[in-house]
């Protein structure tokens, strides 16, 4: 491996590991990381951009992390390293859709082989209600981990069942989780975490929001009213729920 390669990957090793540290000196040391990947640029652009893109997505910076690895990936489009940080930045960011595009490409370029990307694929689909296409996904784990199955294998399983005695499709649930986020893109809102599982003979999501209680119950009600407007109401609701939560519930 060049020099510079294995210092460009050691400069991003070192920024994944800073993300979910301590708030003050994660601001110092990004901006040391910061200027470090801009030095880089001179010496392999490619990386660089691609650290850049990575740090931009841990200051919440949507917009920097599609520049940034748009750069990168004009410079090098196949590049199954760039691809794949690339997807996992917009999965942080629940850009759900825009990471399974990207973790597909990365996929086929790593001859079906990688599992880290193979889990982005079967958890995007399912965090927009593509459950089918999870399905897929699915039972390529299993071909290649046999002996490990997946975590939440039995609650996708159920999820399509539920769906299909419902008469929903992919396509509606897919509406219905995209409004979900749309609302809260529109109000300027970051999501922590997307958990799923399913509950009887419903599908529930919980988006984790940044917000606090008042704004999250207000952010429900919006939510419901903009259901009733798409005419989502009752067919979609009633196999799936989508509900806000703040950030800060376990």
């Amino acid at each position: 491996m060049p020099l510079s390669e294995a210092k460009a990957n050691d400069l991003l090793k070192r920024i994944n590991a800073l993300a979910g540290g301590e708030p003050v000196k994660d601001s110092l040391a990004l901006k040391r990381l910061e200027q470090e990947a801009k030095t880089l640029i001179k010496i392999d652009a490619i990386r660089a951009y691609a650290a850049l893109g990575s740090i931009a997505c841990i200051k919440r910076n949507t917009e920097g992390v599609k520049d940034y690895y748009a750069r990168a990936l004009n410079l090098a489009p196949n590049d199954l390293f760039i691809l794949a940080n690339y997807s996992i930045s917009l999965f942080k960011l629940s850009l759900f859709n825009e990471s399974r595009q990207y973790a597909a490409r990365a996929y086929e370029i790593s001859q079906y082989s990688d599992l880290d990307l193979l889990q982005i694929l079967i958890e995007s689909s399912v965090l927009t209600g593509d459950l089918g296409e999870s399905l897929k996904w699915l039972a390529d784990w299993d071909r290649k981990s046999p002996s490990q199955g997946y975590p939440i294998q039995m609650d996708i399983k159920m999820a399509n069942t539920i769906l299909r005695q419902n008469h929903v499709t992919d396509s509606d649930a897919g509406r219905f989780l995209d409004l979900a986020y749309t609302i809260l893109g529109q109000k300027g809102f970051d999501v922590s975490e997307v958990m799923f599982r399913t509950f009887d003979d419903e599908v529930l999501y919980q988006v984790k929001v940044c917000a606090d209680i008042d704004q999250v119950v207000d952010l429900n009600f919006e939510l419901a009213d903009t259901l009733v407007d798409a005419e989502l109401v009752p067919m979609v609701s009633r196999a799936i729920t989508v509900m806000y939560v703040p950030a800060t519930v376990n």
